[in-house]
């Protein structure tokens, strides 16, 4: 029987009187009190979710929705002292009406993606829904926002062009290999590659290379910088996997296991989580794999997209290709 969480995000529908009639200046007698004026419908939405649209995320995911809730409160607050201000005569009804326009965009946006939330039919659909909602509410130097392009660009033996390849594409023994990466925001990147045996290659950071964490934002970065390469030698033929993982801050757990000779890749990926490590397939109580969201670039150059799911402040993702001899 798989467990479920329950998570509930109080939805507020507010109503305000934009001729501005109802939030009179000065408190006359046949003006209103703001905390009436500002009326809203505590209407809690409350989904018994199987944990599977969670995945690893639950933790962070119920943070989330915290977050949400709070800003939420902020904004009401916020929304009083504004027809406050504006009955006592501290601002201009332009003002006033401005700011409140914007505050009910906000909440009135919540509402509308609340119901696609609801209604998301898989996991996938349901924390894009929830990181959708969590960037729209909590403010911008609050929330956590981070998306990863990654190219992977190949050279075959004989040729002297570059080609990108998809996910799960095929790669020849001999092909010389580069990668791309963009993130949104500056970030803390590492990249390594399991191979079929479960053996770990680690490409970056790698102390023969000019680049060190964090990298900036908004860039276009090549590992390994011009006009290095790696090149894809004959053993390890079959699925190999390229791990991206891409954090707002340092993972010490998961640079003191890539230091080490000898590592497995699930001590790495609880070590992306900077979690402790459990030599079992969990972090503690959280599976030991990859997370965040992913689907194919769509842009020259690009071979996958990622983002880190809400309240979450890293991603990790797998490149999958094959390995043909």
């Amino acid at each position: 029987m798989r467990a479920r969480s329950k998570v509930g995000v109080a939805i507020f529908t507010l109503t305000l009187g934009f001729a501005l009639g109802s939030c009179k200046k000065g408190g006359s007698s046949g003006s209103p009190d703001c905390d009436t004026e500002i009326r809203y419908d505590a209407r809690k939405v409350e989904g018994r979710v199987d944990a599977g649209k969670f995945g690893v995320e639950a933790t962070t995911s119920v943070a989330a929705v915290r977050e949400v809730d709070q800003a939420v409160e902020r904004y009401l607050s916020r929304w009083r002292t504004l027809c406050m201000d504006y009955k006592n005569g501290a601002m201009s009804p332009d003002e006033y009406r401005g700011e409140a326009r914007l505050l009910r965009e906000r909440t009135e946006k919540l509402e509308s993606l609340m119901l696609v939330l609801e209604h998301a039919p898989d996991a996938e659909s349901y924390q894009k829904a929830l990181k959708e909602i969590y960037v729209a509410m909590v403010p911008p130097e609050q929330a956590v926002d981070l998306q990863v392009e990654f190219g992977v660009l190949a050279q075959k033996p004989g040729e002297t062009s570059w080609s990108v390849v998809p996910p799960n594409g095929s790669i020849a023994t001999g092909t010389n290999v580069y990668f791309t990466i963009r993130t949104s925001e500056q970030a803390h990147v590492y990249l390594y590659q399991e191979t079929p045996a479960g053996g770990i290659n680690v490409m970056f950071p790698h102390p023969q290379m000019p680049m060190v964490n964090p990298l900036p934002a908004g860039q276009d970065l090549r590992i390994p910088p011009k006009p290095g390469f790696f090149t894809l030698e004959a053993e390890g033929v079959g699925l190999e996997q390229v791990h991206i993982v891409a954090s707002i801050e340092p993972l010490a757990k998961l640079e003191t296991s890539l230091g080490k000779g000898q590592t497995t890749a699930d001590e790495l990926a609880c070590g992306a989580r900077d979690l402790s490590y459990n030599p079992g397939t969990q972090c503690g109580d959280v599976q030991a794999r990859t997370f965040g969201l992913a689907q194919p670039g769509d842009a020259p150059g690009v071979s996958m997209k990622a983002a880190n799911t809400a309240g979450a402040k890293s991603i990790h993702q797998i490149f999958a290709f094959q390995h043909t001899p």
